[in-house]
């Protein structure tokens, strides 16, 4: 992976990543992203979710949505 990709994807969670952070099914994250209460990121052919969306869900804040989610 280039350095630069890599260090894009630092800060970024798969789908599964972030649902066992949250400590929830995938499938409820794609609900959450698919309802706009969850961002993400398209890479190349995939979907992320930016970690500090995790860190706010986790926090009790609202995440704040973006274009691409």
């Amino acid at each position: 992976m280039p350095a630069a990709t890599a260090a894009r994807t630092a800060s970024l969670l798969t789908v599964a990543e972030a649902a066992r952070r949250l400590g929830v099914d995938q499938v409820t994250v794609h609900r959450a992203v698919a309802a706009g209460a969850l961002p993400t990121v398209r890479l190349v052919r995939r979907r992320y979710v930016p970690s500090a969306a995790v860190d706010d869900l986790l926090a009790g804040r609202q995440p704040v949505t973006s274009e691409g989610s």
